[in-house]
């Protein structure tokens, strides 16, 4: 697997890992849309529960004026009207039952499992043709009797769609409201309103009550009025106040429902007090069709508010389910679009892993061959002039050639010395690590095999693996820490070589981008770079910040002057062989300028060499080449700045100081409190 894994390219090994991370992202996906569909699902059901009810709720508005109808043989026209409607819904309900009757279990076994076999469309419309058939020769009870028994089967009808369609489970407030209204206390209201109509007419018909009549009727009107009335007015009223709270206002339920809702009310108030007058008067003061009309509103009025509040049911639940979809959509467009930004980034890391220093070097040949040009152009056309001024241009050239590929040289060098240091501080890590120690436990645990747990609890040298291993746990924890330390550091190295070359591919024609940095960022960054090297050497670090504003430099010139100093201070401690080797770190903020210090307690400078220090090609080292503080100043004063030096002597250390200009907005700022001074 490992041998697999090393000869993949980066960019394999990169989307490889890509898809380790995408695996479990695209499970939560999954997860949330299919979520999302379940919810949709569920509010569908709850549409179908809806169109099912509609059919059942016309034929329990028609069978009871149909049943008053029969019971007035006279004219039999409105009866066999009526007849033909009943019929009309009758098919409305069997298209319906035969659509989506099977989703809400409206089958032999689905009813015999709640006892309701004899709910069927096809029993309900034989016992409908039976009564049509047995109409001319029934009494008034017995009329009465099976109507009454049709609508009951309705009224289970409607609790089965109900029950088996999520209606009765709704989430939300105003949509469960309207079903509340819809399913339940309209369906019970119109029952009442028939029950009261009923007693009231025949009562009025022979204008006479008998006591047990008077208490039944009575009983009625009071769960008229108190009960089945007042829930309809406090369900659709809350599904009103509710609605905004829920997926925005609907504009119809809130224009639609109050008007027939008010209607609805004012009819049953007429209606009730019509039968309260009836209930306390001896004497009958109006007719059984004076009654029957205003029981007839209040039913028209019901079955109407029951039609408009069940078509805004089906709006809101339109609306949900359109929300939901909505969600879904935008989850899977920022899904597509985040797979593709990752699919972006790792061709973007890819790249920039996989060939840097190609292109680096690519770009450098590209700049030195232009640069060529631009120089063997110059020289023609200066070829004119005089042999003098050409031999004296000819040197220039030659001079500036060598000088910006000497700084180069020197500062990649620089570098470079790092990057060598922390891969030989990987390896030795690596060379001298602990792991080889685990394959003496795996030739223990394999001489062992047959008798593991008797070697780990009971043999002295088993019972020493456990605590063994603890230990090359740690221990190979610290490795990789250690180790991915130097990484780090080396990765901050090939950045700094990367900006040395870029910033020298510059200088022909392009000036550098200038950017607001911290003084203390750019001692930090340096210190960085060299930070392996000072620690292997034991030279403690004391740093001692003022606060300071931001100066408006470039950035990598200023690091590469400040590298140089902290790694010419390091080795200037080194020489001296001193027991305690010191390094201090400074940031002032002057009234122009902030200065930027470095200090050391080694070798130190004699005064004739102070005037000298920057001279092209002094130095006073052996493998020195008398370029790096040459460079250093001259970047410095291009920044439009300046580096100094100062020391007491030889065996005095020395300080230099790199003096950035501050902007015009930034030399009134008042620095705060000094911060205390901290010691590595």
């Amino acid at each position: 697997m490992r041998k697999w894994f090393n000869q993949l390219k980066v960019s394999q090994k990169l989307m490889l890992i890509s898809i380790f991370f995408v695996m479990p992202d695209s499970l939560m996906l999954y997860l949330f849309i299919s979520g999302i569909n379940q919810d949709i699902r569920f509010t569908r059901w709850e549409q179908k529960g809806n169109a099912y009810q509609r059919p059942l709720e016309n034929l329990l508005e028609r069978l009871p004026e149909h049943q008053w109808l029969a019971q007035a043989p006279a004219d039999p026209a409105p009866r066999l009207a009526k007849q033909a409607q009943i019929d009309t819904a009758f098919e409305q309900l069997a298209e319906v039952d035969a659509r989506i009757g099977a989703d809400l279990e409206f089958t032999d076994e689905g009813l015999a499992k709640r006892k309701r076999e004899h709910c069927r469309v096809r029993t309900l419309r034989r016992e409908w043709e039976a009564l049509k058939a047995e109409l001319p020769g029934l009494s008034s009870e017995a009329c009465a009797a099976q109507h009454r028994h049709l609508m009951a089967d309705l009224r289970t009808m409607i609790t089965h769609a109900g029950d088996l369609s999520n209606l009765i489970l709704d989430p939300n407030l105003d949509s469960y409201y309207l079903m509340d209204a819809t399913l339940l206390a309209l369906p019970e209201t119109q029952d009442r309103l028939g029950m009261v109509l009923e007693r009231g007419r025949a009562a009025l018909e022979r204008k006479t009550f008998s006591a047990d009549e008077r208490e039944q009727l009575a009983i009625g009107l009071t769960l008229l009025a108190d009960a089945d009335v007042k829930r309809v007015e406090d369900s659709l009223q809350t599904a009103l106040n509710e609605d905004p709270n829920f997926y925005a206002r609907s504009a119809t339920l809130q224009t639609r429902v109050p008007p027939v809702l008010r209607e609805f009310t004012v009819a049953a108030a007429a209606f009730n007090g019509l039968t309260t007058r009836l209930l306390r008067s001896d004497k009958m003061e109006f007719s059984a069709a004076e009654f029957v009309a205003a029981g007839e509103q209040a039913r028209a009025a019901s079955f109407k508010l029951w039609h408009i509040a069940a078509a805004e049911l089906d709006m809101l639940l339109q609306k949900r389910i359109e929300s939901y979809e909505g969600r879904r959509r935008r989850s899977l467009l920022v899904s597509a679009l985040a797979l593709l930004a990752a699919c972006g980034l790792v061709a973007f890391i890819t790249r920039s892993i996989s060939g840097p220093l190609r292109q680096q070097a690519a770009e450098l040949t590209a700049a030195n061959e232009s640069l060529q040009a631009e120089i063997a152009e110059r020289l023609q056309a200066e070829a004119e002039l005089a042999g003098a001024q050409q031999g004296l241009l000819e040197s220039s050239r030659q001079a500036g050639m060598a000088e910006v590929a000497t700084g180069v040289l020197h500062n990649v060098g620089n570098v470079l010395n790092s990057v060598n240091v922390a891969s030989n501080c990987v390896a030795d890590s690596l060379r001298k690590s602990k792991l080889v120690n685990l394959g003496r436990v795996v030739a223990l645990f394999r001489e062992h095999e047959a008798d593991l747990g008797h070697f780990l609890t009971q043999d002295p040298k088993g019972r020493q693996v456990p605590g063994y291993l603890a230990q090359l746990n740690d221990h190979l924890a610290n490795e990789q820490a250690a180790a991915l330390r130097e990484l780090s550091g080396l990765q901050k190295d090939i950045e700094h070589i990367k900006d040395i070359v870029s910033m020298q591919q510059g200088f022909a024609k392009v000036v550098g981008v200038k950017v607001n940095v911290s003084a203390v960022d750019l001692l930090e960054d340096a210190l960085r770079m060299n930070i392996s090297s000072i620690q292997r050497h034991d030279v403690q670090v004391i740093r001692e910040f003022e606060p300071a504003p931001p100066v408006v430099v470039e950035k990598h010139k200023a690091l590469q002057i400040l590298v140089n100093l902290i790694r010419n201070a390091k080795q200037s401690c080194d020489e001296a062989n001193r027991e305690a080797k010191q390094l201090t770190l400074r940031v002032r903020h002057g009234a122009e300028a902030v200065q930027l210090s470095v200090t050391d307690n080694g070798v130190g400078i004699p005064a004739e060499n102070l005037a000298r220090i920057f001279n092209h090609g002094f130095t006073t080292k052996q493998d020195g080449h008398g370029f790096g503080l040459h460079s250093a100043a001259n970047a410095a004063k291009e920044m439009g700045g300046s580096l100094r030096v100062h020391s007491d002597g030889a065996g005095r250390g020395a300080t230099f100081t790199l003096e950035l200009p501050l902007e015009a907005g930034d030399r009134n700022r008042l620095p705060g409190l000094a911060e205390p001074m901290v010691v590595l």
